[in-house]
């Protein structure tokens, strides 16, 4: 089971980051336009020396483009972990979409997922769909996504046969907006591939963002990482605990 944590600090950036929330006014209504462009750069580090050497690593970064009817996703991250110069766990994830609205709840996407993990036994994993997404709920505070599509996945493994097979996917976004200056994202996504249905996945991600000014923000994030099915001789759950610094820039709507 790879490993990518940060223990020492989750618990008292967990604390801060409500103490935040709890100073600030709550949340008032949505702006009537979300803004053109929201571009995000995250890092986190932590180092130990002494009785114990080591070393995590994590970079980040997003942008959302939004050109009236399309919105345009694109995010990728690397996560490391070393113990006395020895690389014990590496990631490196990224993904493009494009939703077409279609209405005010409803869109049309596409999705291209890319992951890069040796020490789970996947040399590369990609996966291209397309689908529909659902707006179920559209509040001030609460916002709930649901979507559902059918794609294509290509899964390198390590000392393995490589997996191809159309797969079947659904997921979730949820977002609630605790106050004016935090707020707790939680997504969710499940695939099932044709080819085999014993190699199901989950993976599911949980982020607790607590601004600090107007421009940086402090981020605990969690992310889980299921495999019914592994690779032969790898584990079938992999985790990622991080803190991190993030720094956000938006550019508001014509």
């Amino acid at each position: 089971m790879t490993h990518i944590r940060l223990r020492s600090t989750v618990s008292f950036c967990v604390l801060l980051a409500f103490a935040a929330g709890a100073q600030a006014q709550p949340p008032g209504a949505p702006d009537e336009q979300p803004p053109r462009v929201e571009a995000t750069a995250q890092a986190a580090f932590l180092a130990t020396t002494g009785n114990s050497s080591t070393e995590t690593l994590g970079f980040g970064g997003e942008l959302i483009f939004r050109p009236a009817p399309w919105v345009f996703l694109g995010k990728a991250a690397l996560a490391q972990n070393s113990d006395r110069d020895e690389l014990k766990a590496r990631s490196l994830t990224a993904l493009f979409r494009a939703d077409r609205v279609l209405s005010p709840r409803l869109s049309a996407f596409s999705q291209y997922d890319y992951l890069h993990d040796i020490f789970a036994g996947i040399e590369d994993r990609h996966t291209i769909q397309g689908g529909l997404a659902y707006l179920a709920v559209d509040h001030p505070q609460h916002r709930l996504r649901l979507d559902g599509g059918v794609g294509f996945q290509h899964e390198g493994r390590l000392n393995a046969e490589n997996s191809n097979s159309a797969i079947a996917q659904g997921g979730l976004n949820y977002r609630w907006k605790i106050t004016s200056t935090s707020e707790l994202v939680e997504e969710l996504r499940a695939s099932l591939p044709f080819a085999n249905t014993d190699q199901w996945k989950l993976d599911q991600s949980v982020a607790l963002t607590a601004a600090i000014n107007s421009i940086f923000s402090l981020k605990v994030s969690n992310v889980v990482r299921f495999v019914n099915a592994p690779v032969p001789g790898f584990e079938s759950t992999d985790t990622t605990t991080t803190v991190a610094l993030v720094m956000k820039f938006t550019r508001p709507a014509r």
